[in-house]
């Protein structure tokens, strides 16, 4: 083989010199970015739901509608793997006053351990 011969090398072996770097890269990307992102929905809920809970109490009475705090549920979860930000929705069965609208949704990003 000559030195900078990928051809004898993918000959042999069967699997191109590139390939198989391009998967060690993958690989170790993946194992990187493992502890960063991985958080799991109750874990955000846990982190995020005080102030979910205080964007929808304050929504309502922007709106001056009647809410039960306690019927305050997590409605959706955005949570994809490589994604360091992810994003949460709170929502409620509201009555309000001047305004046909029957419940309340508000979103809350969380990123660097932080809701926002």
């Amino acid at each position: 083989m000559k030195a900078g011969s990928f051809e004898v090398l993918t000959q042999k072996s069967g699997v191109p010199v590139k390939l198989i770097a391009l998967c060690s890269i993958s690989l170790f990307s993946t194992c990187l970015a493992l502890p960063a992102f991985a958080v799991s929905d109750k874990e955000l809920d846990r982190e995020c739901r005080e102030f979910g809970i205080q964007k929808i109490v304050t929504q309502a009475a922007a709106f001056d509608c009647e809410i039960n705090v306690a019927d305050i549920k997590l409605s959706e979860v955005d949570n994809r793997f490589y994604n360091p930000e992810k994003y949460l929705w709170y929502t409620v069965a509201t009555q309000c006053e001047e305004s046909p609208r029957t419940s309340i949704t508000k979103l809350v990003q969380y990123r660097d351990g932080q809701c926002y």
